[in-house]
């Protein structure tokens, strides 16, 4: 027999340029490890498009990190706060990030 068998399948549905995302990153990288789950990743698309916000949603967007941050210890860079997010320039786009996700990890699975 060649490698492992697994009990479980997870299946994790996720954007790297969600919050959410990042935020349980760690758990699920954990609990894949500890219980020899199988990860299945499927990329979502939040930002299917390039799209540039309104501050008002960046201001949410702000909010929501600093909720995430605090629920689940992940930190978040100063840069990404006082330059990345305040940014009137900054567009987001899920497409590149997440080819690239999925692409590292059909490289190197786990």
């Amino acid at each position: 027999m060649s490698g492992p068998i697994y009990m479980i399948r997870l299946h994790y549905f996720f954007d790297p340029l969600c919050g959410w995302c990042y935020g349980i990153a760690p758990l699920i990288k954990a609990a894949a490890a500890l219980l020899e789950v199988d990860l299945q990743l499927h990329g979502g698309g939040l930002w299917p498009q390039p799209t540039v916000l309104p501050p008002a949603v960046r201001r949410q967007i702000r909010v929501a990190d600093a909720h995430v941050g605090e629920l689940s210890g992940q930190p978040y860079g100063e840069r990404y706060l006082q330059e990345l997010l305040p940014s009137d320039g900054m567009v987001l786009d899920s497409r590149p990030t997440t080819a690239a996700v999925l692409a590292a990890g059909r490289l190197r699975p786990g």
